[in-house]
């Protein structure tokens, strides 16, 4: 008898799911989700009227949206021993550290160039179109000091592959991302979850929880998916994820979605701007200019004739032109701070925000502010052409 499965995943995981799940498995109906008003609009008659053995499968990384899919599946009654977390199950197999899990797939290989930043470089640069053998450890909400953090870890645990690196390329987000601290930031927890990091003490601190409740949580979460009982589901429901990674771990994150009329219409009619852009937060200022400073200090210990590249890549131009007023005054800030930091540190940076051969163009972009595979293709070609013809990175291949 065939097993059976009801499917709910964020968009993203759709071919990861699709490819990983056995043979013998029969999905009677799948939900591909995309926020909280998706989940809280979900038919779910299938559940209620399900007939004999049916299991649930989500694949979930927002914990928020994750919580509040549980409650509603829960609610219609199913046990929890039926319940299979995918994406936790996958990833109890690898280290509940990122960077190690990126890292990993570059063992015993002397890299040519790192590439970190935020979540815009993550699905913006594209490591295979660099110059050199190049690993991107960006990660969405990784401020400058876990770009530096990061960056120290790997010095500790992979001198060998960073040793003779010969550039780097720093994603420095927006004008204001010396402006933002993850830890302060509402998306603090879902990047400690993701990123393997505890959390730190910070001033001033605008948490409910203190930092050891926080960190005690955490560790809670980094244990899920790990019991015997989720495992031997996993393997049974999805044989197929490790011998489709053969173990080597991959983002499973399928970034194909592409930028809707409707996302951009909405934008238009209600601009929103964060509270990141409006507001100047000194003391965030002060001390991300302190660890952009310990993160060129580190790069030129690792390699002293290492070549340093700011880039600030663009968003979707509509989103470009309504904080253009707004970018005005960051511009002015960041600049300064440039300025300062450059009487020290030779480094070159790169604005893109105004090249419209990628922002004019809605293809390019997966939703307003972040590149889809074309768009970050084309991207970082471009970068790449100017690194080696401009800047004579050819010189050192």
């Amino acid at each position: 008898m065939k097993k059976r499965i009801i499917l709910f995943y964020e968009y993203f995981y759709y071919n990861f799911v699709r490819d990983s799940i056995a043979l013998d498995v029969e999905i009677l109906k799948e939900y591909s989700i995309r926020s909280i008003e998706d989940i809280e609009t979900l038919d779910l008659n299938c559940i209620v009227e399900r007939d004999g053995e049916v299991y649930i499968g989500f694949a979930v990384y927002n914990r928020k949206m994750k919580v509040k899919l549980l409650q509603t599946i829960l609610s219609c009654g199913i046990n929890k021993n039926y319940l299979l977390d995918i994406y936790k199950a996958y990833m109890a197999g690898y280290s509940k550290n990122r960077f190690q899990r990126v890292m990993n797939r570059k063992l015993n290989q002397k890299l040519d160039g790192l590439v970190l930043g935020i979540s815009h470089g993550m699905v913006g640069i594209v490591e295979g179109k660099m110059p050199g053998k190049v690993c991107n450890l960006c990660y969405s909400s990784q401020d400058i000091y876990f770009n530096y953090l990061t960056l120290k870890k790997c010095y500790e645990q992979y001198y060998y592959e960073i040793k003779d690196l010969k550039y780097v390329v720093i994603d420095m987000f927006d004008y204001f991302y010396f402006n933002f601290d993850t830890i302060l930031s509402g998306a603090f927890d879902s990047f400690f979850e993701a990123s393997g990091f505890l959390c730190e003490e910070r001033s001033p601190w605008n948490k409910v929880q203190s930092v050891q409740q926080i960190n005690e949580i955490l560790i809670d979460i980094w244990q899920e998916g790990k019991t015997a009982w989720e495992q031997k589901l996993f393997s049974e429901f999805f044989p197929y994820a490790r011998e489709r990674d053969r173990g080597v771990y991959k983002e499973n994150t399928v970034y194909d979605a592409r930028l809707a009329d409707s996302e951009i219409l909405k934008f238009k009619s209600s601009p929103k701007v964060p509270e990141l852009e409006s507001k100047i937060f000194h003391h965030t200022i002060q001390f991300q200019v302190d660890n952009m400073v310990k993160l060129f200090l580190l790069l030129k210990k690792i390699q002293p004739q290492i070549r340093i590249f700011l880039v600030l890549l663009p968003k979707y131009k509509v989103v470009e032109d309504v904080e253009k007023s707004l970018n005005r005054t960051w511009k002015t800030f960041f600049m300064n701070i440039i300025g300062e930091l450059k009487k020290d540190f030779a480094f070159e940076l790169l604005d893109f925000k105004d090249y419209e051969e990628i922002s004019a163009h809605k293809e390019n972009y997966r939703d307003l502010t972040h590149l889809g595979p074309d768009g970050a293709a084309r991207l970082t070609e471009h970068l790449s052409d100017l690194l080696i013809h401009q800047y004579g990175l050819d010189a050192l291949f």
